[in-house]
């Protein structure tokens, strides 16, 4: 029961950003021509006129769009990883015997090995609550600010925050 749970969330994880990678994709042109009108306001009225020349719209937009197609590889990766914890969660009963059997003469292994278990369940936990709420704070806030795709920019952020190198 819990196994199609997670497949069932991942799978509308995946159908939400999906669809939101799709939509913004396709406004690409709009923001990139919406953009360059921007520049060409602001280097008429600049004292510096090639401002215009010194940013690229194009490859701005050239940039989001290769950064949301990697944003697509990772979540067909994340499915993998699910898939993988499918499998080894359908494995977890026999792992108790499998510890006594490898450590015969080491007391309780099972006892060591859920202690460590305990402390990264408790890591990750918290690590987990933290980035959601980060994902649901941007999300608000960009729908406060009236820009589109929050959803989207919600899920980046949470992704960003929950590794620690990048966030």
């Amino acid at each position: 029961l819990t196994v199609l749970l997670l497949i069932g969330l991942f799978t509308g994880f995946g159908v939400i950003v999906g669809t939101s990678i799709n939509e913004f994709s396709e406004k690409l042109p709009e923001y990139q021509s919406n953009l360059q009108f921007k520049l060409d306001e602001l280097s008429s009225e600049s004292p510096l006129p090639e401002m215009g020349e010194w940013f690229d719209p194009g490859a701005a937009m050239s940039f989001a769009g290769q950064v949301l197609n990697e944003l697509v590889g990772v979540v067909s990766n994340m499915f993998l990883i699910l898939l993988t914890t499918v499998f080894i969660l359908l494995e977890a009963a026999g792992v108790p015997a499998k510890l006594r059997a490898a450590f015969p003469g080491d007391g309780d292994p099972l006892m060591k090995a859920s202690a460590v278990g305990r402390s990264v369940q408790a890591y990750l936990g918290v690590k987990t609550l933290m980035s959601l709420a980060t994902g649901v704070c941007v999300t608000l806030w960009v729908s406060y600010l009236g820009l589109s795709h929050a959803i989207l920019w919600g899920l980046i952020a949470c992704l960003l925050n929950y590794v620690p190198s990048i966030g």
